[in-house]
């Protein structure tokens, strides 16, 4: 794979939009694009939406590790975003850890965040994000 994936910095956050065919041609490019970027930008945390993975390897997956690890040394919180079941039953089979990446803390319950109560307004529940400290209350 030879797409280049964009760092974008939105107020001292960096996202990344990680493609669904990520491989290790790409990964390696990757993880040294965000570390220039965090020490270009000193931003202070770094948003990584993995939602277009569908499928993961033990070299992407220990990468992906590196990389938020990387990221946590050089001073941005990575928060790893829209990870399917599968990807991270996947990641926790190859024994690959995430212990760098922050992890969004949900207080509503997965039922009350699909269906009708989520079109209602997801009523007493709030969504906190590790990497930030302001909570947004729907």
């Amino acid at each position: 794979m030879s797409e280049h994936v964009a760092v974008l910095n939105v107020g001292g956050i960096l996202l990344v939009t990680v493609p669904a065919n990520l491989d290790e041609t790409a990964v390696i490019p990757l993880q040294e694009d965000l570390s220039a970027r965090i020490l270009e930008t000193a931003a202070h945390g770094d948003v990584i939406d993995i939602t277009a993975v569908e499928v993961i390897d033990t070299f992407v997956g220990r990468r992906l590790s590196v990389i938020a690890s990387v990221a946590n040394l050089l001073g941005a919180r990575p928060l790893l975003v829209a990870m399917r079941p599968a990807v991270a039953l996947t990641l926790a089979h190859l024994g690959v850890e995430l212990d760098d990446v922050a992890k969004p803390a949900i207080s509503t319950p997965a039922w009350q965040r699909s269906g009708p109560a989520a079109r209602q307004g997801l009523r007493g529940g709030d969504l906190r994000m590790a990497a930030h400290t302001r909570s947004v209350h729907p």
